[in-house]
């Protein structure tokens, strides 16, 4: 087995060598061309990222109506969306702009952001069969009864979903395009760094 393999191995190689050895003078002439001939330089065949701004702007703020698990109840919030993409939550106004402690942050890695209370139902009874039925009461009577007539639902297979509702559309629209925005950038910074682990790893 090993001598058939070997032999299968330079089969292989003296089929590809002819091949390696134009790329080679191929290379070769061009490192000469461009000593005697220097050429401007070509421009970049992937778009540039957008210049990345300091962590800590503020990028989007406002009040927002925010469901509370421990209380069952809807309570208004005031939010601020960071330039990393990390969503922060106040009791008050007035708290983000003493400097207190937020009373909580998200990250929106892996969210996905729904905004209609059928879509948010059932992406639910698709991922968590074991709450159709009679849980299905509970969801409806806890999560989806919203204030306002704008919900909109961030998803996470794994954390705790964000629940909100706001008091127009075009608040909606507007946090919508900025949440799926940030969770688009950080999942594709997330996939870049798993790339990049990868690549490290390898021989």
């Amino acid at each position: 087995m090993r001598d058939y393999l070997k032999g299968r191995a330079d089969i292989l190689l003296n089929d590809i060598r002819p091949h390696c050895r134009g790329q080679n003078i191929v290379a070769v002439l061009n490192k000469v061309w461009n000593e005697v001939e220097p050429r401007p330089s070509q421009a970049p065949q992937l778009l540039r990222n957008k210049e990345c701004r300091a962590s800590e702007e503020v990028i989007a703020q406002g009040h927002m109506l925010q469901h509370v698990d421990t209380r069952r109840k809807w309570k208004q919030r005031y939010f601020v969306m960071k330039a990393s993409y990390h969503l922060e939550y106040f009791e008050t106004k007035e708290a983000e702009q003493r400097g207190l402690k937020p009373e909580d942050t998200v990250l929106l890695s892996g969210f996905v952001v729904l905004t209609s209370v059928t879509e948010y139902t059932e992406t639910l009874q698709r991922t968590w069969p074991h709450f159709n039925g009679v849980a299905d009461n509970y969801w409806k009577e806890q999560y989806t009864n919203c204030p306002t007539d704008h919900p909109l639902f961030l998803w996470h297979p794994y954390r705790p979903h964000l629940i909100l509702c706001f008091h127009t559309a075009d608040d909606l629209r507007y946090w919508s395009a900025l949440l799926s925005d940030g969770i688009r950038h950080l999942n594709t910074g997330t996939n870049l760094s798993n790339i990049r682990h990868i690549a490290n790893s390898l021989p």
